[in-house]
């Protein structure tokens, strides 16, 4: 889904928001199910072709499970989107149509054999407890979601799940964790692209004339402080973890 504000002239801004089997196994904290279960898939019929989209499943199989996956569905589709190999290139499902057996059946096989990002997914699903987020992190990682950079020649910002410089701020095994809930919090924001808005003035003179590289590299990391430093971040990141905790695995110290 791409968005672009009202009043960037060529300043260009993109946010990309991406959009049962019984057979796993009780240590894995999903009870019956298996893993590929907390997952689902659509088929989509377009103008031209039809297409497959997968994702995380808010409402799987057990329904001990609806409260969170509904709750945390930006959070999880952040993990899904940037540390499943089985997100991204669907045409190997899409040969499988209209098949929908086959399709459910490739999906399963392709999710369970992800160890590595079925341990870190489950981190979310189980109760495991994850080191405390303080809200100065949080605000750093939040504001890296907001990534000023050249993208065919163009000063362009994107909010969005890939995009970005975040995973690059620690290698902590909980920083997937803590990212994601930042993501979700942008995500549910009345106007994601608010905190852009409100901090974009002293520089959208210079943008319009497509200043250099270097020169993005720097108002890049003003961009950064600047949201970092607003108090409506700081309150979205708080009321976001007020609506979510109960079904977070860490506290948000602030």
């Amino acid at each position: 889904m791409h968005l672009t504000p009202p009043n960037l002239s060529r300043i260009i801004a993109v946010i990309c928001l991406i959009g049962a089997g019984v057979h796993g196994h009780a240590q894995d904290g999903i009870g019956a199910m298996a893993f590929s279960d907390l997952f689902t898939f659509e088929v989509i019929e377009g103008e031209n072709n039809t297409y497959i989209n997968t994702g995380p499943d808010s409402l799987p199989p057990d329904p001990a499970l609806h409260a969170r996956c509904t709750a945390l569905w930006p959070y999880h589709l952040y993990l899904y989107s940037i540390f499943s190999e089985t997100y991204g290139p669907e045409e190997q499902l899409e040969e499988l149509l209209p098949d929908i057996t086959a399709i459910r059946k490739q999906l399963r096989s392709l999710l369970e054999a992800e160890t590595d990002f079925k341990e870190l997914y489950l981190r979310s699903i189980r109760p495991d407890q994850l080191a405390p987020l303080p809200i100065d992190s949080a605000l750093r990682i939040a504001a890296h979601f907001y990534y000023l950079h050249l993208m065919n020649g163009e000063p362009t910002l994107h909010i969005c799940v890939g995009i970005n410089k975040v995973r690059e701020l620690s290698k902590s095994p909980d920083h997937p964790h803590h990212a994601a809930f930042c993501y979700m919090t942008i995500w549910e924001m009345e106007d994601s692209f608010g905190p852009w808005s409100t901090i974009r003035a002293p520089f959208a003179d210079e943008l319009e004339a497509k200043p250099s590289g270097e020169r993005i590299a720097e108002i890049e990391q003003e961009v950064y402080e600047r949201i970092a430093a607003l108090p409506e971040m700081r309150q979205a990141l708080i009321d976001a973890y007020e609506r979510k905790k109960e079904h977070l695995n860490f506290e948000l110290v602030y």
